[in-house]
């Protein structure tokens, strides 16, 4: 063999020394968390109804609009909790 065969041998030898073994990739699972965008309408702020009269009259149209109000906010907050779930 030539001189140049010779010192080529042992670089042969070393590359198939180190070829790596393959290994099977790992599935990993990550929860993310997703935010659900939300209506203007259900996070419109509750209202507050004013009484513009002092008479007795004035004083239960006013706690039966402010019972209405407070109903509907409700509905809107649970509507809120809902739309994440795991969240509540």
């Amino acid at each position: 063999m030539s001189r140049i065969a010779w010192l080529l041998i042992p670089f042969v030898l070393v590359g198939c020394q180190t070829t790596p073994v393959a290994t099977v990739p790992k599935v990993v699972t990550q929860e993310v968390d997703k935010y659900v965008p939300l209506p203007a309408a259900l996070t419109a702020d509750c209202g507050k109804e004013q009484p513009t009269d002092t008479t007795w009259g004035e004083v239960r149209r006013v706690a039966a609009v402010r019972g209405n109000e407070l109903d509907d906010c409700n509905q809107r907050m649970s509507t809120i909790r809902n739309a994440q779930p795991g969240q509540h």
